[in-house]
């Protein structure tokens, strides 16, 4: 494969955007019943430009970081330009909020917001624990992106609801991959291990409180979703009792591309099964991709 074009592919992470599709899809199916407008089309590609813009913008702010600590990355290695960079990202933001208004008023508002949330964490707040937060943040707008397909879910509440066990996810995710360099603060996982749990909590409460499901039914959803939990569990719990760099990044690879999964399970708990496969049909996409480009 051509350098320059592997260079590109490594700076937007590309396997990742794939993800951020995945959200827009379980949010709009969600939300929309299963009956999803083609216009989520749009929002699908306001999503992958704004996450990919985000890529590229976070690799910008930390090019003097990058050249010490990865200096093999696209921009301190030299095969792409810092100005040429700036432009990219700066071209697919804007081309992205500019969709998002192709599909309603409400749309561009959660594009703007989510753009602002990611600009905000690449170039302000990216440290500590406000930093994962802001990180979850992004990924919780980019899931009221797609919730907006259906513009009442916003006004009703459902879309800030069901947005609200990726936003907890990512930001337990996003604390531990500060430490994917030097693993240096073996109690980051205990802090990432707390926001997962809020991240398990959310699902148990959505499906009390937004499932028209009988008691019984609430409760075997509940011990399934305790058990497709017990994985991430037990890989946190080895990462713990080997905290080094080698595993922190396998597990924010596993992580990254478990996205789609919970995805596609959330969609599956309102009972849209045909998406929820659909959805996870992304996921040898993702793997794919993966082997041409670190997600990390």
């Amino acid at each position: 494969m051509n350098v320059k074009i592997q260079s590109y592919i490594q700076l937007l992470r590309l396997p990742n955007g794939i993800t951020a599709v995945s959200n827009i899809l379980a949010a709009g199916v969600i939300v929309s019943a299963g009956q999803l407008p083609t216009s989520i089309v749009f929002l699908c590609l306001a999503s992958l430009f704004i996450y990919y813009a985000g890529m590229i913008f976070n690799d910008c702010f930390d090019v003097k970081e990058d050249a010490q600590d990865r200096p093999d990355r696209p921009i301190p290695s030299g095969n792409i330009k810092l100005s040429s960079a700036w432009l990219l990202a700066s071209g697919l933001m804007v081309l992205g909020v500019i969709i998002s208004s192709f599909v309603s008023l409400i749309a561009l508002y959660a594009a703007i917001g989510l753009s602002i949330l990611v600009l905000l964490y690449d170039g302000v707040v990216k440290q500590g624990l406000f930093g994962a937060l802001t990180m979850g943040a992004c990924r919780y707008a980019n899931w009221l992106l797609g919730a907006a397909i259906v513009a009442s879910s916003i006004s009703s509440g459902l879309g800030w609801i069901i947005a609200l066990p990726i936003g907890f996810y990512i930001a337990g995710l996003t604390f531990l991959s500060k430490q994917e360099v030097d693993a240096a603060n073996v109690k980051a996982i205990n802090i990432t291990a707390l926001l997962l749990f809020f991240s398990l909590l959310s699902v148990l409460f959505i499906i009390w409180t937004q499932l028209e499901s009988p008691n019984w039914q609430c409760l075997v959803l509940s011990l399934a979703t305790l058990g497709l939990a017990s994985p991430l569990v037990q890989r946190t719990i080895a990462v713990k009792r080997d905290f080094t760099p080698q595993n922190i990044q396998r597990m924010i690879g596993w992580m990254i591309i478990a996205i789609i999964p919970f995805d596609a399970f959330m969609v599956a708990l309102f009972g849209h099964y045909g998406w929820a496969v659909a959805i996870l049909l992304l996921l040898p996409l993702c793997r794919w991709l993966s082997r041409y480009a670190y997600m990390t």
